[in-house]
């Protein structure tokens, strides 16, 4: 399912395949008709007008490690490129669950389109990642978090460790 999905979302972003190239209304069915591993979108307005999008993407960690939260950076930089590039949408979170462990979420990633650099539709999925607030709902989670750091420095917040990744 996670090669499917990322493959869809490829395909989008190339402009390949059935799935939208970018979303050209903020509406739950165009969002989560974008990948088959989406469950679920709330669209929340906020007090200037635009919307604070909360996606439940359905994704059962693989083999753990870095490799997971690898995962999630090219899930986020998809998602992002082809939804906050709308006008009206100012904040993107995905929450990723897993439908073998009964939905128990295992990380989530948030996004601000005010927070993020100018150029942030032409950088890195890693470097996109760095811009991002990653979360993990566990240690173990957490640990993973760190490995994907290690391996990719491009992708830590301002360039540094996390400082819970040294304790």
């Amino acid at each position: 399912m996670k090669k499917y999905s990322a493959l869809l979302l490829t395909l989008a972003l190339l402009g390949c395949g059935e799935a939208p190239q970018a979303i050209k209304n903020i509406t739950a069915s165009e969002i989560q008709a974008v990948d088959p591993a989406i469950s679920g979108v709330e669209l929340h307005q906020q007090t200037d007008g635009r919307m604070r999008i909360d996606i439940q993407y359905q994704d059962d960690p693989a083999t753990g490690g870095g490799v997971e939260w690898n995962s999630i950076a090219t899930t986020n930089a998809q998602l992002a490129k082809l939804i906050l590039t709308h006008p009206n949408a100012s904040k993107l979170n995905i929450f990723f669950n897993s439908p073998a462990n009964k939905n128990a979420q295992w990380a989530q990633i948030r996004l601000d389109k005010d927070k993020l650099s100018p150029d942030w539709q032409q950088v890195t999925y890693h470097q996109l990642f760095a811009q991002s607030e990653p979360i993990a709902s566990s240690i173990e989670t957490s640990n993973w978090l760190c490995t994907y750091y290690t391996s990719y420095e491009s992708s830590r917040p301002s360039g540094q460790m996390p400082p819970f990744c040294n304790a």
